[in-house]
């Protein structure tokens, strides 16, 4: 006969738990993708680096849902799957969804995640909301190395 401790039995549920819950580590927070292509290595040149630096978006993550941070607070669903990330915006006048490959973290002071996008698939017909973001694909992005700086405000 087996016997089992209240002790192990209470590490098996949760470890069981663990395991099945989700592993969306972006729900709740707040990221700024900046163009990481552009981004300088010498300390001395840190402060041209935060002049230079290229923000793309700020996105705020729940729970499947998604929010752009500008005047119009766009919305819209995002997906993990491995180290992929798919966000997709939709309204009455169109679609854009940008895919953020070989997502990883990463050890740069003030960075999350560096990722790449790797597909942007877009269909447009008006020229305002989503069209804003149209400079995203016809901006030569894609391909391009971005970092997720997370906003603590």
């Amino acid at each position: 006969m087996i016997r089992v401790s209240w002790g192990m039995l209470v590490f098996l549920v949760t470890i069981i738990f663990t395991g099945c819950s989700s592993d969306d580590d972006f729900s709740g927070r707040t990221f700024t993708i900046v163009d990481a292509s552009s981004l300088l290595e010498t300390k001395e040149q840190e402060d041209i680096q935060e002049k230079t630096r290229r923000v793309l978006l700020s996105l705020t993550f729940d729970s499947g849902e998604v929010t752009i941070n500008s005047n119009q607070d766009l919305t819209g669903e995002y997906e993990t799957i491995d180290d992929r990330l798919e966000v997709t915006l939709k309204d009455g006048k169109g679609d854009i969804t940008l895919v953020f490959s070989d997502l990883a973290s990463s050890v740069e002071k003030d960075v999350k995640y560096t990722a790449e996008i790797s597909d942007i698939d877009y269909s447009l017909s008006g020229t305002d909301e989503l069209s804003q973001l149209e400079f995203i694909a016809s901006d030569n992005t894609e391909g391009m190395m971005v970092s997720f700086e997370e906003d603590t405000e």
